[in-house]
């Protein structure tokens, strides 16, 4: 399993053993930090995973459809 398998199972299982349907992204890089599963390189804490939604990379992230829109990480498995 690499590092982005890793990542999105430690995010989806949180979110099942949470009972949350969604979380922000600013929760989500509070979790992943305290998990230590990214390195923090970037002057927004939440720039990495930011980055991995955008690219697609993240199972259930999304970024609202406005210009400026929230992003989330949606539960996508039981």
């Amino acid at each position: 399993m690499n590092q982005l398998d890793r990542l999105n199972a430690y995010l989806q299982d949180r979110l099942r053993d949470e009972g949350l349907a969604e979380v922000t992204l600013q929760e989500a890089a509070r979790w992943i930090r305290d998990a230590e599963l990214l390195p923090q390189r970037s002057f927004r804490r939440d720039g990495p995973l930011r980055f991995l939604i955008q690219a697609g990379w993240i199972q259930g992230g999304e970024q609202e459809p406005r210009p400026s829109g929230w992003y989330r990480i949606r539960r996508q498995r039981e």
